[in-house]
């Protein structure tokens, strides 16, 4: 294996048995033969947030939780908790959790994130006794994620604040969004 740096390019390559494995220039880490900017990776952070979950309804009442991330490229991995929380019955509105990291996309796919742990959470079931699903939704705005649930996996009603608002409330939450 060796080691190849060009001043003129400004380009070091990584090769073994001949075969370039890793380009590293100004547009980031390029691996194999790629040179395409598009495809280089060109970011990679770890660190923590401060959701804030509330009402929809702006000005609405919130709490804060914990949240840690990786971001690889445009790819942001998520974990957020509520732990032993207390929305004090003040919330209007649905369920909303804002105070990501870094917004969304809102050219491409929103996130759609399933809700992984609950505690003291109220499940809506409107009159239904079809089995529901849970969920986050990117909002348009590209920094809020509001709840969403389903009876019938077809059509989608926002999850109201008021099913949150429970002492001791405990919400964990991980996912995975593009930016």
């Amino acid at each position: 294996g060796r080691i190849q740096y060009s001043n003129a390019t400004d380009v070091m390559m990584f090769m073994t048995s001949n075969t370039n494995r890793l380009r590293l220039d100004s547009d980031g880490l390029k691996f194999n033969s790629d040179s395409a900017a598009a495809n280089a990776l060109d970011d990679y952070e770890e660190g923590t947030f401060t959701p804030l979950m509330g009402g929809s309804n702006y000005g609405s009442y919130n709490i804060t939780g914990t949240g840690k991330y990786t971001k690889i490229g445009r790819i942001v991995h998520f974990e957020l908790q509520f732990a032993n929380k207390d929305l004090n019955d003040n919330a209007t509105g649905d369920m909303r959790i804002r105070g990501w990291p870094f917004a969304w996309s809102t050219t491409s796919a929103r996130p759609v994130v399933p809700v992984l742990m609950m505690h003291n959470v109220i499940m809506p079931d409107d009159g239904n006794t079809n089995p529901s699903t849970y969920a986050l939704y990117g909002g348009n705005d590209g920094i809020s994620m509001y709840g969403i649930h389903s009876h019938d996996g077809t059509d989608w009603d926002g999850w109201p604040i008021s099913c949150f608002e429970l002492s001791t409330l405990y919400l964990d939450i991980s996912g995975s969004y593009m930016t």
